[in-house]
């Protein structure tokens, strides 16, 4: 593997990143649009390059056959030739995973990896560092339903496994919300859930009118995700999935965080007798809508445009190429270079308007399918149960006495710090101090896309600066020893490929406080003291890589591998490597062929009584309604359902 070294070209207390959203297998493009942007910037390059997720490490056709995506759009795209070595990438790059991923190739790398080099994968959750700056990351989308099941995925996948596997997992987050001191930088594919509040909501809209509607239902974006920003509360952060440019400003105070901050629009409780409640739905989970489906674009120049852009890729001139110049004239006005740091918020007019119109008071909550239900009906069924509430009240305790044991309340606990209902990661450690997000969202590498920022970043604690030195160092990629100490904490806890097996019960932060001090200790002394928190360049090929020619569509799934990478950092850690097997365990997993399928998803968020959206219909994506609701002539845009056309993923 090359020098992963990054040498930094800004001031020594900070970075030059440049940002990009989602990937979609378009790495040439990419690597272009941020020479030509750097060029008009006057920089000579960037220290670091961080993709909003839909990456798609695809190393050969096998791969293509585990990525969530209608088969007709399965391209190879060029991650190939870095994977191969026959190019590298000019500078570090890091992404965050989501909905269209090379699902086998990121199962080798849970921890997080190289998948090729200079290029590192950070895993479902994970804090990494970069010289002074930290930088914490979730991937996936959400799916309640799938919100507190373990990584029960493995080779070979079904149909409903390629598309859990992106699931957000409450592990994972459980992890993130154990951090106590300041990140940086925060990442995640999906936006976190209520942040259009925060922007521009109406401009948001205009762009793109359907989620307007999901807005004020309380279901955009991902809750998960705001509770690890709200908890982490980095100075910017990063997602893409929605393939538009959207940004915000979220202002925190001392309160916590209430529900018109969209926090608790999902009245997720991590207590046993709440994950006991989502054991009993999960029969019925894959027919739920899941309005963050969201695989296939909608605009309406999609198809001649990726087109355009992957012909430009392949074909560039002096490393220009279409969407490399439309980079540069969107950051263009007048002839002068516009300031890409630059977040446009009209603070005086929407910072005070946190909450959604028509929703004072919060969110509604979503029942037992994902759904959101409307505040007028909630509000009216609170209020027609109150007579019939009161008059339960009035059964004596002795026709209580005869009921069977199976209707007796649950017995009453103290409500101590672990069990008492708050929202997930509140209240914030003294040691997270910021209290303003900048977040930015960006969309895909496509002309009249905005899908580059470039980022003049400093770290939050200028205390992390380090070197006062005249001449920039060399950073490399480290690992961050809190994270470590957190992934050694709860590595016990980890089920990996069992469809059967229920995950651990979240025991509060208080619970897992003292574990994690004492194995912070232990990090200390095996890995800080010993020189070993820099990530090894130990990236080496597993599956065979695609050579040109070869046809990109295949019937068989990928063979399962141990990647020696996820071998070293558990022996590192000093953990069992869940992901290793013998070729005599993986052959006859092979043979007995994926688990029961569990069926598809029906659309997701219908349209309503007409002209609306109706669902996310077929794989084509302007589908007549789907099977989400009544819209007729609605936009389809999911799986299983409606009659496709004309979408993009």
């Amino acid at each position: 593997m090359g020098d992963a070294q990054t040498q930094t070209f800004t001031s020594p207390d900070g970075l030059r990143v440049a940002v990009h959203g989602c990937g979609h297998g378009v790495l040439n493009a990419i690597y272009a649009a941020v020479a030509i942007s750097c060029k008009e910037r006057g920089w000579d390059t960037v220290d670091l390059l961080i993709i909003g997720g839909d990456f798609q490490a695809v190393r050969n056709a096998a791969d293509l056959s585990v990525m969530s995506c209608p088969v007709k759009y399965r391209t190879i795209g060029d991650f190939h030739e870095y994977y191969s070595g026959s190019r590298t990438a000019p500078y570090l790059t890091i992404f965050a995973g989501g909905n269209h991923e090379a699902a086998s190739h990121s199962w080798e790398l849970f921890y997080g990896g190289w998948v090729a080099p200079n290029i590192y994968y950070l895993g479902p959750a994970n804090v990494v560092r970069l010289g002074p700056l930290r930088i914490a990351a979730l991937g996936g989308i959400w799916a309640g339903y799938d919100y507190r099941k373990p990584h029960h995925e493995r080779l070979p996948f079904s149909e409903s496994n390629i598309k859990s596997f992106y699931h957000v997992r409450e592990m994972d987050v459980r992890k993130l919300l154990q951090i106590r001191t300041q990140v940086d930088i925060g990442l995640s594919h999906d936006w976190p859930r209520a942040v259009e509040r925060h922007g521009d909501e109406g401009a948001l809209f205009r762009k793109k009118p359907f989620l307007r509607d999901e807005s004020k239902a309380g279901t955009l974006g991902n809750p998960a995700a705001t509770y690890v920003m709200d908890r982490l509360r980095p100075a910017y952060w990063f997602a893409s999935h929605m393939h538009c440019k959207f940004a915000a400003l979220k202002v925190y105070t001392d309160e916590p965080p209430t529900e018109d901050d969209g926090v608790e629009a999902h009245k997720i409780d991590h207590g046993p007798v709440a994950q006991a409640k989502d054991l009993t739905a999960e029969a019925s989970a894959p027919t739920i809508e899941n309005p963050d489906e969201i695989d296939l674009d909608m605009d309406d120049n999609d198809d001649a445009a990726g087109a355009g852009a992957a012909a430009a890729a392949s074909t560039s001139t002096n490393g220009e190429t279409a969407a490399a110049k439309d980079v540069v004239s969107e950051n263009t006005s007048n002839g002068k270079v516009v300031n890409p740091d630059a977040i446009d918020l009209d603070l005086d007019d929407d910072e005070a308007q946190d909450t959604a119109p028509g929703a004072p008071g919060g969110q509604p909550e979503e029942d037992g399918e994902g759904k959101a239900k409307p505040l007028s009906t909630e509000k009216a069924t609170n209020e027609n149960n109150t007579t019939t509430t009161a008059a339960s009240s009035f059964i004596s305790q002795d026709i209580r006495n005869q009921l069977p044991a199976s209707f007796a309340p649950p017995p009453q606990q103290a409500p101590t710090e672990s069990r008492a209902k708050r929202t997930p990661g509140q209240p914030v450690p003294e040691g997270i101090t910021n209290k303003e997000v900048r977040f930015l969202a960006l969309s895909k590498c496509l002309p009249g896309h905005d899908f580059l920022q470039l980022c003049d970043i400093s770290p939050l604690d200028r205390s992390s600066t380090g070197s006062s030195n005249d001449t920039p160092p060399k950073y490399r990629l480290e690992y961050d020893p809190e994270w470590l100490a957190i992934t050694r904490v709860f590595a016990s806890e980890l089920i990996i490929g069992d469809s059967n097996a229920t995950a651990t019960t979240d025991l509060g932060e208080e619970h897992y406080k003292p574990l994690i001090q004492a194995e912070r200790t232990w990090v200390e002394e095996n890995i800080v003291a010993k020189d070993k928190l820099a990530i090894p360049e130990n990236f080496v090929i597993t599956a065979p890589p695609h050579i040109p020619g070869q046809p990109e569509g295949v019937p068989e799934q990928p063979d399962e591998y141990t990647n020696p990478q996820t071998s070293a950092f558990c022996e590192l850690l000093g953990v069992k490597n869940l992901w290793n097997a013998t070729d005599e365990e993986r052959l006859e997993r092979k043979n007995q062929g994926p688990p029961p399928d569990q069926g598809g998803f029906r659309g997701g968020r219908g349209g309503g009584s007409g002209g609306g959206r109706g669902g996310r219909g077929g794989f084509g994506g302007r589908g007549r309604g789907g099977r989400g609701g009544q819209g007729g002539g609605g936009r389809g845009r999911g799986f299983r359902g409606g009659h496709g056309g004309r979408g993009r993923y």
